[in-house]
């Protein structure tokens, strides 16, 4: 059943007019390895299986219906859509504090107890494997997805707390500084 929804969240965004294939990422690693630069792996495809709960039963054990009632009716009423088109403005704008705030108001991350799962386990382990990659390549350019830089256990804190600078270059809040 969480994969159901899954598949319906994602058909949903898709109709709103975004695809995963548009990703930053894909982009990003296309032209790293067009320009002979390393790419680097935060999490194995497992990991992401898992933490969507596609590779067990953990999300569907603890979901009770009336969280998949709440999903389903997001996207038929069309919430989620408004909040994808909100969160990719933000995206846009570069502007990490509307993200936070959406994500703090929207109450969408608590669906299925998927933040946790998606969030706060996926950065705790990311912050723990990115200063051996720094090690290896110390000009390493870290990409993530938007939703690890905001809320109360995001990753650029758990880097901050590890002692790493770490500074937005472009967008709302961006710093001046080098």
């Amino acid at each position: 059943v969480v994969g159901k929804v899954m598949t319906l969240s994602m058909v949903d965004a898709v109709g709103a007019g975004y695809s995963p294939l548009f990703g930053v990422d894909l982009m990003l690693a296309a032209t790293a390895r067009q320009a002979k630069k390393p790419v680097v792996a935060l999490e194995t495809v497992q990991e992401q299986i898992a933490a969507l709960g596609l590779g067990s039963n953990k999300l569907a054990d603890s979901a009770t219906p009336q969280d998949f009632d709440k999903v389903l009716g997001d996207i038929t009423s069309g919430k989620s859509r408004d909040l994808l088109r909100q969160l990719a403005g933000y995206w846009q704008q570069g502007d990490l504090a509307a993200v936070d705030q959406l994500m703090r108001t929207c109450n969408c991350m608590d669906d299925l107890g998927m933040k946790s799962a998606l969030l706060d386990d996926r950065n705790a382990r990311m912050a723990e494997r990115i200063p051996a990659h720094l090690d290896k390549y110390p000009n390493l350019l870290i990409a993530m997805g938007l939703l690890h830089m905001v809320g109360d256990n995001n990753l650029l804190q758990m880097l901050e707390k590890r002692g790493y600078t770490v500074r937005q270059l472009t967008g709302v809040g961006a710093s001046n500084g080098p």
